[in-house]
């Protein structure tokens, strides 16, 4: 039986969570504390038991022409590991799809967790529309500024620096991101940007740069006091994201989806 979950399924919801991503519960309860009150969550049931979920989280999907459709970013699907192989990803998508349709939401977005993924969800109508690039940090810094800044301030700071055709997501996004990167403002000559960062001992991944520069990204390494570094850029081409069209609309064409909150 599958259906929408009530707040007395969040303690399930919680080991569910922690036994398919192997996440703290601290983690957890983080995401919840963020976006119990916004999102729709979904589960599968075997009786009493929570066997599959996923979570749906309100964006705003941006075209070229700056017209906003609504949108849902599909997160933390997962089933239990003991009644995997049984159709219930497909139940759960579905169920959330028809809730998200009648609520005239226009598109599904999600982002496989692994490459092996991809084949799974274009079962169930999904396809590959968001792209990424990586790119190692090297190169001399360029002169410039680097400070932390908060959630709010760097949602209104990331807005102003994207154009064309990307997905919008709120504040609540910045401020669960924070709970495990950084977020940060950059100034070099005549240019202001802004990047998500996480620090692993002596290695920095950039989630984020925006407008993405080789000598931006070198600034940051040489902040953090890393020695390797990787940047995800907007501009590339390995399958990121992939869109299920709700109501029969176009699917977005070189659309930027950034954060997703991993």
């Amino acid at each position: 039986m599958t259906g929408r979950a009530a707040r007395a399924d969040l303690p399930q919801l919680t080991r569910l969570w922690q036994t398919c991503f192997h996440d703290s519960e601290a983690e957890v309860q983080a995401f919840w504390k963020c976006f119990e009150d916004k999102i729709g969550i979904f589960c599968a049931r075997d009786g009493k038991k929570v066997t599959a979920m996923l979570c749906a989280l309100p964006v705003q999907l941006i075209d070229d022409a700056g017209d906003s459709h609504e949108a849902a970013y599909l997160y933390a699907v997962a089933t239990d590991p003991a009644y995997r192989g049984r159709g219930l990803c497909g139940e759960i998508l579905a169920c959330a799809e028809r809730a998200l349709r009648a609520q005239g939401v226009e598109y599904a977005i999600l982002v496989p967790a692994e490459p092996g993924l991809f084949a799974l969800y274009e079962r169930y109508g999904y396809k590959t529309a968001f792209f990424r690039g990586r790119e190692e940090i090297s190169g001399a810094a360029c002169a410039g500024k680097v400070e932390k800044i908060d959630a709010d301030t760097y949602f209104s700071l990331r807005e102003l620096l994207l154009f064309d055709s990307f997905v919008s997501c709120g504040p609540d996004y910045l401020t669960y991101q924070a709970t495990t990167d950084r977020l940060m403002r950059i100034e070099t000559a005549g240019q202001m940007h802004c990047a998500v960062c996480a620090q692993d001992g002596s290695e920095l991944t950039v989630k984020e740069l925006l407008p993405y520069t080789p000598e931006a990204a070198a600034l940051l390494l040489k902040h953090f006091g890393c020695k390797r570094g990787r940047c995800l850029t907007p501009q590339g081409t390995l399958p990121y994201g992939m869109c299920k069209a709700l109501s029969g609309a176009p699917l977005p064409q070189n659309c930027y989806l950034g954060l997703v909150l991993d």
